[in-house]
């Protein structure tokens, strides 16, 4: 997890959104990251990743730089882009993993940016839903955990996200009603 600090935001135009995304296949690329699913929301963002080496710092350090020194220069300002430090967390077991996902995708919804979490475009929602072959997210990686049939995993991802919709409460993580549904 990553935010730029206070109130400002760090995507303006899609440009921005589209840019980041270019560096974070860079960034997967050069450090060996897997990366399973992401949402870029206006102030802060997620990506869910495996590291094969230990170099998460190292690869997350070069992404939100190369960001930054890009916005800083496009929109003529100075100072920090991010607030501090990324947050990470480890995800010790494959609920745990879906729980995180679903979080992720869920987030643009639960911040009122849409009706529907399938309709946010920053997000990697859509692959989860539309199956696509090539493209640079592992998202089959967290759909093998629900079933060996990505089809039928997809429904029933996407099924998960949808009973996770109404539910009042801040974090799926860490509600054992909603890691109980699957």
């Amino acid at each position: 997890i990553q935010r730029a600090p206070g109130k400002d935001i760090l995507f303006v135009e899609d440009n921005d959104y589209l840019y980041f995304l270019h560096l974070l296949k860079e960034t997967r690329r050069k450090f060996s990251f897997s990366v399973y699913c992401f949402c870029l929301m206006p102030n802060h963002l997620h990506i869910l990743l495996k590291i094969k080496k230990i170099n998460l710092s190292e690869g997350m350090k070069s992404l939100f730089t190369k960001y930054a020194l890009y916005f800083n220069a496009k929109y003529k300002r100075k100072g920090h882009v991010f607030c501090g430090n990324y947050r990470a967390f480890l995800c010790l077991d494959d609920r745990y993993l879906i729980a995180a996902s679903v979080y992720i995708h869920l987030n643009p919804y639960k911040a009122n940016l849409v009706k529907d979490p399938v309709d946010y475009k920053w997000s990697s929602i859509s692959a989860y839903y539309n199956l696509p072959a090539n493209i640079f997210l592992d998202y089959r990686y967290v759909l093998n955990v629900l079933n060996d049939d990505v089809k039928k995993a997809s429904l029933s991802y996407m099924n998960i996200v949808m009973q996770g919709k109404p539910l009042h409460f801040k974090n799926v993580i860490e509600d054992s009603r909603f890691l109980g549904k699957f």
